[in-house]
């Protein structure tokens, strides 16, 4: 069983990276859901694509390791056979789309147990497999490997799995903060929570499903997560999305809500710029969008806010450029917005509207702060670098050094925010001039810049 779940991620990780650079559609989205949720997939390459012991293992939840028969949360890492080594034209295809490099061991995790994920901090207490560890089997047994660059799968375990264990129930607190290649993820059926920051600046992630006992996704769980194309939460038990939960996910166009959604939370899916491409449903029960929800997110054409909705925020709906209606009832009675009153282009007026109505408010804000103007910025430009990195030919773990030139604004943001750009396309320098191996113009939010890379 472990095999044939592990088989299936590693297909998941190829197939959904070939249509990762692509305009994304509808079937694509269908196919890759597919893939996910059908377990008759999974037997297609399992021997060949996972084979032998545990390479390395531990604790990730009660970390006591008293040798008690309680269960706890248990993690193991496995080597990944790489697809350019199979005699499979279809999968070796899939996997050169993303350039990963044939002569490199990859690896996927294998989380089990009973109960709560520990949480960590990408900052004072990193999750035991985002940086280097020492091999204790397999190929490369005794070497000392970077586990943050080579972990490409992850697969936390439900009910009856491994060694019919009851089931993980939450992904910690930045459990795969800043992972650089985890392109698939895999939950069972036991998880109901996926903490802060869980999944955030995991740049490659493009498929995830969302397990039928889910309740809430919290504050940044995916933010900045710039290949994720689609959610489909539509059968889970969520309550409540949380504050910047999908924040600059530039990919995300399929969205499915399920009825039990209460809040959206303040900016949970801003800059998501083409969510809305697939006509998005809120979801009857839904109470509050929050400040920002959807701010940024330019391809709304039209909009129903259920009954159930007594609140939505300043600038919910701001810089949604194509959103012409807007509907919503309030004391029995249907009220369509039109654009002006949704503020959808930038207007110099001081403060902000409220007005109320048969148990609905809805609040129009005018002031757009520059934090928020900058961190939509700084999510497109490291989408349009991560695109020309592509572009370029460049290899997945490829250092680059960044060249920008044409525009002193755009070149402000780039230095005020040199460490989040820096580390999420990895670059070792941001240089103010012409210059790289590749060069390409943009507008980038109505700023004219040229953006070049060059590989170290």
């Amino acid at each position: 069983m472990k095999k044939r779940l592990l088989s299936l991620l590693l297909v998941l990780v190829m197939a959904v990276s070939l249509f990762s650079g692509l305009s994304m559609n509808a079937s694509a989205n269908d196919l890759i859901a597919d893939w996910i949720e059908n377990n008759d997939i999974v037997g297609q390459a399992v021997d060949k694509l996972y084979s032998g012991e545990p390479v390395y293992k531990g604790y990730c939840g009660d970390t006591s390791g008293d040798g008690s028969n309680e269960w706890k949360v248990l993690y193991e890492i496995y080597e990944v056979t790489n697809p350019n080594a199979m005699d499979n034209e279809y999968l070796q295809q899939i996997f050169d789309a993303v350039n990963y490099d044939p002569d490199q061991q990859y690896y996927g995790i294998w989380i089990y147990g009973n109960g709560a994920m520990a949480d960590y901090d990408h900052i004072t207490k990193e999750s035991p497999w985002s940086g280097a560890i020492t091999l204790t089997g397999g190929t490369h047994a005794g070497e000392t490997v970077d586990m943050e660059e080579l972990l490409i799968v992850a697969y936390i375990e439900g009910a009856n799995g491994k060694n019919n264990c009851p089931g993980v129930t939450t992904v910690g607190e930045d459990a795969f903060w800043g992972q650089d290649l985890l392109t698939a993820v895999f939950l069972g059926n036991s998880v109901e929570k996926i903490k802060a920051r869980a999944f955030e600046s995991t740049e490659l992630l493009a498929a995830i499903n969302m397990p039928s006992n889910l309740n809430e996704i919290q504050k940044r769980a995916f933010y900045g997560c710039d290949k994720l194309t689609f959610l489909r939460a539509s059968n889970t038990k969520i309550t409540t999305i949380g504050e910047r939960a999908f924040f600059g996910n530039t990919l995300l166009a399929d969205v499915e809500l399920p009825y039990t959604l209460k809040t959206i939370e303040p900016y949970a899916f801003a800059w998501c710029r083409i969510l809305g491409e697939k006509n998005l449903v809120l979801p009857n029960g839904l109470t509050k969008i929050g400040e920002g929800a959807f701010a940024f997110c330019t391809h709304f054409s039209k909009l129903n806010v259920p009954t159930s909705v007594t609140t939505i925020g300043p600038y919910a709906f701001l810089g949604a450029y194509s959103l012409s209606k807007l509907t919503f009832t309030a004391g029995g009675t249907e009220i369509t917005l039109a654009p002006e009153d949704l503020l959808i282009e930038t207007v110099q007026k001081e403060g902000f509207q409220a007005e109320s109505g048969g148990g609905v408010t809805v609040v129009l804000d005018t002031n757009l702060t520059p934090e928020l103007l900058e961190e939509g910025f700084v999510r497109e430009l490291i989408s349009k670098i991560q695109t020309m990195r592509k572009d370029a030919g460049f290899e997945v773990m490829d250092t680059i050094k960044i060249y920008v030139s044409g525009n002193e604004k755009i070149q402000q943001i780039f230095e005020s925010n040199r460490a989040t750009i820096t580390h999420d396309v990895l670059a070792t320098d941001i240089i103010e001039s012409a210059g790289g191996s590749y060069a390409k113009d943009w507008d980038i939010n109505g700023e004219k810049v040229t953006l070049g890379v060059e590989k170290n």
